[in-house]
């Protein structure tokens, strides 16, 4: 019973661990931002089930730029 009550005490405390470690990357990750400018590679969404088109997206390529003004190249969709 010893035993048990430990594992699941050090399951508890990886599990923990793990995700204060991630909400530390995911909060530290550096914000980027950038204007739509373009129009967009125009692309339907697909339905799995039907096969028709749910919807229409647009696949963007461009530059993004953080507070500093260094910039980076980045890939997003929108509507």
């Amino acid at each position: 019973m010893k035993k048990i009550l430990i594992g699941i005490g050090i399951f508890i405390g990886l599990v923990i661990l793990g995700g204060a470690g991630f909400y530390a990357w995911y909060t530290q990750s550096t914000p980027y931002y950038t204007q739509i400018t373009t129009t967009g590679k125009k692309f339907d969404v697909i339905d799995d089930e039907t096969g028709a088109a749910r919807d229409i997206d647009y696949a963007y390529t461009q530059m993004a730029y953080d507070e500093k003004g260094h910039g980076t190249e980045v890939d997003f969709n929108g509507h």
